[in-house]
């Protein structure tokens, strides 16, 4: 059985508060997806007790808009992969009701993503993936990290 990866891909180019933002809302959206895979606490060697995180490594990528509708649409009829969405309709809004409201009324808002977090199959995840850049690290070639 192909082994579960999450990677979470942000449009290139945003404004450090806005892809924060989009990474930490498409993060708690994942919670539910992902409430098995989150390790035992842990203890320092001083004792201090540490809350248990994500067993499994979400890279943050970095797409262009293209790239990023292209990754989506690849995935988007693929049973063995989730995909959580995050429009520009939702980074607008205000409310939940608001950003529900606006969506109604949007046609193909999923052609505007901010990021979309992908939660499946490795093989399928990693090829849509593999030629995008870690944030930050388009040229340093750092790796992805449980956090």
């Amino acid at each position: 059985m192909d082994r579960t990866r999450v990677v979470l891909v942000l449009r290139a180019g945003l404004p450090a508060h806005q892809a924060v933002n989009a990474a930490a809302v498409l993060g708690t959206s994942a919670a539910h997806l992902l409430s098995g895979d989150v390790g035992a606490p842990g203890l320092d060697a001083s004792g201090h007790r540490f809350a248990g995180i994500t067993t499994i490594p979400v890279p943050v990528l970095v797409a262009d808009r293209g790239e990023l509708s292209t990754v989506y649409r690849s995935l988007s009829n693929l049973q063995q992969v989730t995909l959580i969405p995050f429009t520009e309709v939702a980074r607008r809004a205000r409310t939940y009701p608001e950003y529900l409201a606006v969506l109604a009324d949007t046609h193909h808002a999923a052609d505007d993503l901010v990021g979309v977090l992908i939660v499946g199959a490795a093989s399928p995840v990693t090829k849509a993936t593999r030629k995008l850049a870690l944030l930050g690290a388009e040229d340093a070639g750092d790796e992805p990290s449980f956090g």
